[in-house]
């Protein structure tokens, strides 16, 4: 779940479908559970309907599949760090107060 926005999405997913909270969770639980259950089996794609009902050439999608850029979801990309700023060991001025 996107990060700080629980509360929230928890809100609306009970706005939108009438539910209270605790039938809010226990959905979310269900939803996390099947999705590692699914995660377990080893998914084959079945191209046949792009190429035979909508005409999509194979050599397009065989190129998309050799790709290094599909299937990589956006949100695992590696964030570059910040390089940080060096502090100066000079002391700064201070100010002198008025008495």
């Amino acid at each position: 779940m996107a990060v700080g926005l629980k509360s929230k999405v928890f809100t609306h997913i009970g706005k939108v479908n009438k539910w209270k909270k605790a039938e809010v969770i226990a959905y979310v639980g269900y939803c996390f559970q099947e999705h590692k259950e699914r995660s377990k089996i080893k998914w084959k794609i079945n191209i046949e309907i792009l190429t035979e009902k909508f005409g999509v050439d194979k050599k397009l999608i065989d190129e998309g599949l050799r790709s290094k850029t599909l299937g990589k979801p956006t949100w695992k990309k590696k964030k570059k760090k910040k390089k940080r700023k060096t502090v100066s060991t000079k002391k700064r001025p201070t100010k002198k107060r008025r008495k």
